[in-house]
């Protein structure tokens, strides 16, 4: 579920604890992708549980570049699309 499918006020925030370096790479992530941290967990999270995403398999790292990538080609190209084949 995305964030914007719902009325963000709906949703309670859920803190977590996480130790400081694992924060500071999410922190990294959400800048180069233009992304708040919040989302940039969610869209983890979320890919992580989809099924037949074409992502099984990859590591976090990876699932990150093929997301940059589609981002940057997005940015580019915004009249195609382009999604990920395994």
């Amino acid at each position: 579920m995305r964030l914007d499918d719902e009325n963000i006020g709906d949703i309670k925030p859920f803190g977590v604890r996480m130790p400081k370096e694992l924060k500071a790479k999410i922190k990294e992530s959400a800048k180069q992708n233009r992304h708040s941290m919040n989302a940039e967990i969610v869209g983890r999270l979320e890919a992580s549980y989809a099924v037949g995403n074409g992502f099984e398999g990859l590591n976090p790292e990876q699932v990150q570049a093929v997301n940059l990538i589609i981002s940057q080609f997005k940015q580019v190209n915004p009249a195609r699309s382009l999604t990920y084949q395994k």
